[in-house]
């Protein structure tokens, strides 16, 4: 047995006893399971935050979603996005996200193509008065350092690089701080 046949069976196995797996809402992978997500986070002027999308087998991906809880107020208009970043770097896709940040619920960027087995980055940067809010890991007790143990900067599960107005491309992972995942899912 090969080792995509491998992770394809432990994710069915994980979705037989019960467990929240991404296939079970209709994603193939997620940043953190929604339902370890019991906090927001108001995004940081400036801060693009990055949480890594683990990819084990090639899919074609028509989306990600991330999810708006309060809107922001005044995004900057031509400062404000959302990307997927491949293991290099490298924007995979992006889009202004100021419409997005000016509502709440599910927000969606359109993919197209295959993701190929490696680690992606969702990323997520705000300019503006306020950030909007975004769901994401509640961290444990440990925080940052608990969320990314045993890992180094340029392989965190989240981090953040600042100070940015755009996109960079690419992102140098390695100048990241350790934070807590934001929630995403790939379709």
């Amino acid at each position: 047995m090969g080792v995509l046949s491998k992770a394809a069976s432990g994710r069915e196995n994980l979705g037989v006893q019960g467990m929240p797996t991404p296939a079970r809402q209709g994603y193939q992978t997620w940043t953190t399971a929604p339902d370890t997500c019991s906090t927001t986070l108001t995004l940081a002027a400036g801060r693009l935050y990055l949480s890594r999308l683990p990819v084990d087998e090639p899919f074609a991906a028509t989306a990600l979603d991330y999810y708006v809880s309060v809107a922001a107020t005044s995004p900057t208009s031509g400062q404000c996005f959302v990307a997927l970043f491949d293991a290099d770097g490298e924007v995979v896709a992006s889009k202004d996200a100021v419409a997005d940040f000016g509502s709440t619920g599910v927000q969606t960027l359109t993919l197209a193509g295959t993701l190929t087995r490696q680690h992606y980055r969702f990323g997520i940067l705000f300019n503006g008065s306020t950030g909007p809010q975004i769901p994401r890991s509640a961290g444990a007790a440990g925080g940052p350092a608990f969320a990314n143990i045993n890992l180094s900067a340029g392989d965190y599960r989240a981090s953040y690089v600042e100070p940015h107005t755009s996109l960079p491309n690419p992102v140098s992972y390695g100048t990241g701080t350790a934070y807590i995942p934001l929630f995403a899912a790939v379709r």
